[in-house]
This record gives structure tokens, sequence and C-alpha cells, in this order.
């Protein structure tokens, strides 16, 4: 039986790397980004206000995308489109925040594709595709990932296998 990912589970995977930026901005305090990572370590998903609250410029933008596909900003497709498609592109365009990091955090903050090459333990090597560059990031949320799988990486976290 395959088991049927949440829309608060599919956003927090993605989401839980920008907790970091988010308390280095101020924009969340210590008590709460300890909640966080307190619960992502040990599997557990915050309840949609404390997303919402915590995610404030994320759930801006998703309902943005909602809008437009005429959704609920809670659907998991407009959730995927946001973290797969149009998360780029908002920082390409400099969109709220992303309009003052440098370049160096825009780009860490994209979400991209790559393919595994080496595994140890919860480190992943990857590949960025039409490239030679190489690069390792945490895996420990793909337990199941192995060479070759193609995977999303966000902020040097890997995120999903595609």
């Amino acid at each position: 039986m395959v088991s049927k990912v949440t829309s608060e589970t599919y956003f927090f995977k993605y989401a839980f790397p920008c907790t970091q930026v988010l308390l280095d901005q101020g924009k969340i305090d210590q008590a709460t980004f300890q909640k966080l990572k307190l619960m992502h370590d040990t599997h557990q998903i915050p309840d949609r206000k404390t997303l919402e609250n915590t995610y404030k410029s994320a759930f801006r933008r998703l309902k943005m995308i909602a809008k437009r596909k005429d959704k609920d900003y809670w659907d998991i497709e407009v959730i995927k489109k946001y973290f797969l498609e149009d998360h780029n592109i908002f920082i390409n365009l400099g969109e709220g925040d992303y309009a003052n990091f440098p370049t160096e955090l825009k780009e860490l903050c994209k979400v991209y594709v790559a393919e595994i090459v080496d595994k140890n333990g919860d480190i992943l090597t990857v590949r960025y595709p039409n490239t030679q560059t190489q690069s390792k990031v945490v895996g420990k949320e793909l337990p199941e990932a192995k060479v070759g799988d193609k995977v999303t990486i966000h902020l040097g976290f890997a995120v999903e296998i595609l």
C-alpha cells in the first residue's frame, strides 16, 4: 500500500531548510527554530497554522499560484508547482526578501535537480545536469536514495526522489 503524502508533510520537507535563514533574518525566534528542528528531526509535521505563521513569504506566493490555478493554496499540486517550478522564478525576479539576498544566497535557496553519484551514510554526492559540477548534500531524509537516483536539492538538503 502506498501512503499518501499530506500537503503539510510535502510543504515542510521543502520549507524546513529555509528555517535557519528565517532565524538568521530575525523572522523567527530561537524557540520557534528549536521547536521546528525537533519536529523535523523526529519526523513530526507542524500544523497548518504554525507553517503559515513561520513561512509567511512562501504562503503569500502559494496563494498567488493558487489564485491563478483556481485552487486552494493547500492543494498539494499547488505546493509542488511552487517548489518544483515557480520557486526559482520568484528568486530570479527578486520577489519579496529575495530582492535583498546576495547572489550566493539566492543560488543556494533555489531548488535544483541532481543525480546521486555517491552515497556515504547520510551524505550524498550529487552531480548537476549538463555539467560536471558535483557537491555533497545532506541526504538523511532519503535513506532509500541510491546512486543513479535523481533528487531535488534545497539549501544543501536532498528533499525528494523524482
